[in-house]
Formats: structure tokens, C-alpha cells, sequence
């Protein structure tokens, strides 16, 4: 890796790439874990049955002194399964994970290792992220609201997703007590794990955008992949039924306001504008917010407002940067 910093224990960091057949991509992954600030990383891709050549790349990463870990299609049980084949042949203090489509600016490592050297009753950190439609007016930021750190449980703030698989550094001793990520999700993995790790330790996050995700416009997608999604959601709820008791009436209902404002969107994707409309039509009975009756009357998906929303993303970011100055 590029470079080396002082952060008083040089600990080892496990970065954990996972790909299926997306090569030229997966080279732009690596590079940016090689470009780190820090210099004290153990570098894993584990190959999820890819046939697009990847085995030929993997040959040069472990001649790099790197490991390459590949799955066959008669062993392959999908993403998570090959993030805990990752974590588990990984000997690092600190885990952190990146999707081979996505990748991490330079100084991601660095900051996220000081931050858990520093305050060690923290099990996790996680940080703000980049949205990157190869669009400048497409593109966006989202950073990490204060609601969902420390003590979320004690907060009762773990009513919805609020960190990302890539923004994420956890400690071994953590995922050694909460187990790894549950092999039978497909959707909302990182939250899952993440309301186990809250149970048991404090969770912080840096207000920078450390890392990039990869975006299209959604294309139409198959029913199922609603169901799928849909199918985790209740899953996930009641696995941790006994967690979600605690949370007050606001909590309740927040939780509520997210997951009909995520059905709908995916519904615009999968299951047409009829069925979207009745999940804001949901969500706007909980919360009276105007833009759930307007996409609700109007049939206005995500992906048919991206642009305007774009241009007040950017507008809201113009006057934080004056007010701040």
C-alpha cells in the first residue's frame, strides 16, 4: 500500500473485496485499497464464481503477495456467504469490506483505524458516502446523522438502515461475539449486522464521505426482486422482534415511514406505478409530508424526479457552505 502513518499501534486491517464477474471493475477496487494512507493492510478478493477471467487476475494478485480466494458455482451461496468465506480466512484486528463495483478514497483506512485507536469502547465506525452516477448532476453525498451513533440501542435510533457494507470498519473481537453476516439475506445485510453489533458496543462515525458507491438509473427489475426484498425486511423483523419492542411509539412509527417509502420505490421498479402509489399513500398516512402525496397522486418515481432532486441536494449543500462561512 502507498504511503505509511504513525497511529501509535500499526494494527492490521483485513480489507475484504467481494466480486462476481466484474473485472475491470474489481481492478479499480483493488487500486484504491493499494492507494491507502495506511500501510498495514491484508488484502482478500474472494471470487464469487466469476467465468470472465477474474481466476486469471486473482494468479497476479497472490503473486502480489495479496490472497485470492475463489468459489465455485456448485459452492456458491451468494454475496454474504462470500463476505464470511473473506472474513473468516482473514487475520486482521479490523475488518472492512468493499463491493467490487465500488471503491474507497485514500485516506479511508487511515482516518477509520485512528478513530477506533482512539476510542476503544467503539466496536464500529462507519462514514458518509459518495453516490457516483457518472453524472455530475446525478451525483450525491449522504453523511452519517449524530442519531446514529454511540448508543443507538439505549437511543432507540436502530429503526432503519443508517450505514453502508463499504463505509464500514468493525473490530474482530465484535463480529467474533455477534457472528457474521446472515447467509440467508439478500437485502439490508449491513443492517442486520449492524443491529447485532449495537447490542453489544458503541458505534461511531467520522462526517466525511470515505468511500464511493457505483450507481445506475434503475432499470426495470424482475417482481421477485420485490419480493426478495420484502421477504428480508420481515425476516429481519422478526429475528429481532424482541429488539424492536424497545423502541418507543416515534421509533415505531419511523420504522413504519421507512419501509413503506422503501417499498415504493422498489415497487416503481419492479411492480409498476399502481403499487407504488399505494406504498407513499402508506407512508403518508404516518407522516404528512408532501412529497409523499405528491408521488402518490402523480405517480412520480425516484428515478423520474433524480434530476430535480439532484439540483436541491446540491442547492441544500451550497447553503451549508455559505453559512458555514
Amino acid at each position: 500500500m502507498q504511503g505509511s502513518i504513525n497511529t501509535g499501534e500499526n494494527i492490521l486491517v483485513s480489507a475484504i473485496i467481494v466480486t462476481h464477474n466484474r473485472l475491470s471493475l474489481l481492478k479499480r477496487a483493488v487500486k484504491s485499497v493499494e492507494n491507502q494512507t495506511y500501510d498495514n493492510i491484508e488484502l482478500i478478493v474472494v471470487d464469487d464464481a466469476s467465468d470472465d477471467g477474474t481466476n486469471i487476475y486473482g494468479d497476479e494478485l497472490i503473486k502480489r503477495g495479496y490472497k485470492y480466494l475463489y468459489i465455485d458455482k456448485e459452492h456458491s451461496k451468494g454475496g454474504n456467504h462470500a463476505r464470511n468465506v473473506g472474513i473468516k480466512n482473514s487475520t486482521g484486528e479490523y475488518i472492512a469490506l468493499l463491493d467490487d463495483d465500488d471503491y474507497w478514497k485514500s485516506y479511508k483506512t487511515e482516518k477509520q483505524v485512528n478513530y477506533l485507536n482512539e476510542h476503544p469502547e467503539y466496536g464500529m465506525v462507519y462514514s458518509g458516502l459518495d453516490f457516483d452516477y457518472q453524472n455530475k448532476l446525478y451525483n450525491f453525498s449522504v453523511y452519517p446523522n449524530e442519531i446514529f451513533s454511540g448508543d443507538i440501542v439505549k437511543n432507540k435510533t436502530f429503526w432503519g438502515p443508517f450505514c453502508s457494507t463499504i463505509t464500514m470498519m468493525i473490530r474482530r473481537n465484535v463480529l467474533d461475539e455477534v457472528g457474521l453476516f446472515d447467509e440467508n439475506l439478500t437485502c439490508w445485510q449491513e443492517y442486520e449486522l449492524a443491529l447485532r453489533i449495537i447490542q453489544v458496543t458503541k458505534v461511531g462515525i467520522i462526517k466525511e464521505t470515505l468511500s464511493v458507491a457505483n450507481r445506475k438509473i434503475s432499470a426495470k427489475r424482475a417482481t421477485n426482486e420485490f419480493n426478495k426484498w420484502a421477504d428480508s425486511v420481515r425476516y429481519i423483523e422478526n429475528k429481532h422482534k424482541r429488539l424492536y419492542s424497545q423502541l418507543d411509539e416515534k421509533g415505531i412509527q419511523e420504522h413504519k415511514e421507512l419501509v413503506y417509502r422503501e417499498a415504493a420505490h422498489r415497487a416503481s421498479i419492479s411492480l409498476g406505478k399502481r403499487h407504488m402509489k399505494q406504498y407513499y399513500r402508506k407512508a403518508y398516512a404516518i407522516r404528512r409530508k408532501p412529497e409523499y402525496l405528491i408521488r402518490s397522486i402523480f405517480g412520480l418515481s425516484k428515478n423520474t424526479t433524480l434530476i430535480l432532486e439532484s439540483i436541491i441536494r446540491h442547492m441544500i449543500v451550497l447553503r451549508n457552505f455559505k453559512r458555514a462561512a
